[in-house]
């Protein structure tokens, strides 16, 4: 039995592409990017938009029905302004409740640091927002081989000769598709696409 060349033809090929994939693979750089810092601010908000507390939830046999209060009390400064025995304690309390004040918190994880601010006198007066969103470094997921399979077909001018390929590639880190493929005619088909310009 004589050993001819297009019987080797398909193993040298995967011995090649075993070849390249191995020293490509181990060649891999990561990659590494920065998210700078970003900072902003929202608009100081004026108009406030309360939320109803349901006061009392009453249930009955077959459903449950909440009553909402609109503006709910402060029992403690209630109980405190009636105990007060002279009009200078009961206007000084009066006073404390209804003199504006100005509040400041911030908020801070890993990623966000927010500063919240207002000023309140009885019912909020304002509202701001600060932020800034931290800068960090995300490390990219990279993709190191990407197989391919693929489907051509064909034909010349006249539309008399019909041609068809099937193959198959191998797409590394860079773009480069190693490519290897079977047509009618009994045609092995082996090519090579580089990356020549990236956007």
């Amino acid at each position: 039995m004589k050993l001819r060349w297009s019987d080797l033809f398909p193993y040298l090929v995967i011995i090649c592409l075993l070849v390249v994939i191995w020293f490509n693979g181990c060649e891999r750089e990561v990659r590494y990017i920065e998210i700078p810092e970003e900072k902003g601010e929202f608009e100081t908000r004026t108009e406030i938009v309360y939320v109803e507390v349901p006061d009392t939830v009453y249930v009955d046999r077959w459903r449950e029905v909440e009553v909402s209060v609109k503006n709910p009390v402060n029992q403690d400064l209630i109980d405190r302004y009636q105990n007060a025995t002279d009009s200078i304690t009961r206007l000084n309390l009066y006073i404390q409740a209804i003199q504006e004040r100005q509040f400041a918190e911030t908020f801070e994880d890993e990623y966000l640091r927010a500063d919240v601010s207002g000023l309140v006198r009885g019912e909020l007066l304002g509202l701001n927002l600060d932020y800034t969103i931290k800068p960090r470094t995300i490390e990219a997921p990279e993709t190191r081989f990407r197989i391919l399979g693929g489907f051509s077909i064909g034909n010349n001018s006249e539309l008399s000769q019909f041609r068809w390929k099937a193959s198959i590639g191998l797409q590394n880190g860079q773009g480069n598709i190693f490519r290897l493929g079977y047509g009618d005619n009994e045609t092995i088909w082996l090519g090579y696409e580089a990356s020549l310009i990236r956007f």
